[in-house]
């Protein structure tokens, strides 16, 4: 699971500037040709959700390739995603998930991507604000978080959770350590697992 922000900035492509607005779409597109390859091919590795309400990820292929496998693009994107932007997913056979207006409702995104795909774990490769939209939300298990031997600093640095701060009446989410490993480059892998509630 990636935001766009995350992807746009860690990858050459170029936002779309202008999308065409039509109607609120509140259908998903997922093509049988494309949900039945999962599971059917041996360099399948999952799909790699991202959430997209306003449409800017210009996706060029069916696929993508990270680590040596094959990822297919699935776009979770919202009511108000313009109209142009699905009908050029649909053309390009890119399925997606519609969920919430304005944004993505993120639990209903989880729900979907369960009952529709049969998808039981998640890992996000968010950015801060995916990161703290899914914290406030509650829908995570397990941090798992790489301390590097680097300090940076800064007013605009920016955190691994940035989201709304808490209500008074929230509490700060426990955790418990699960593992940590020392790395041979001096970081330290850290795990936790989110205690009941």
């Amino acid at each position: 699971l990636t935001g766009s922000e995350t992807l746009m900035a860690g990858s050459r492509r170029s936002a779309i500037r202008t999308v065409e607005k039509g109607p609120r779409t509140t259908g998903d597109f997922l093509p049988d040709d494309v949900t039945g390859a999962v599971g059917e091919r041996v360099d399948w590795k999952g799909w790699h959700a991202v959430v997209d309400s306003k449409g800017r990820i210009p996706w060029e292929t069916r696929e993508e390739t990270f680590w040596g496998k094959a990822w297919h693009p699935l776009v979770l994107a919202s009511n108000d995603t313009p109209s142009g932007y699905l009908a050029t997913l649909r053309q390009k056979m890119i399925p997606y998930l519609v969920t919430g207006s304005g944004q993505v409702d993120l639990g209903w995104s989880m729900a979907k991507l369960h009952t529709k795909l049969g998808i039981n774990s998640i890992a996000s490769l968010g950015g801060s604000r995916l990161n703290g939209a899914l914290l406030r939300a509650g829908l995570f298990d397990e941090v798992s978080v790489v301390l590097v031997p680097m300090l940076a600093g800064g007013e605009m640095t920016p955190t691994s959770f940035e989201c709304r701060d808490l209500e008074l009446n929230e509490m700060p989410v426990a955790l418990r350590l699960l593992s940590s490993e020392v790395q041979d480059d001096g970081s330290v892998w850290l795990r936790y697992l989110r205690k009941p509630t």
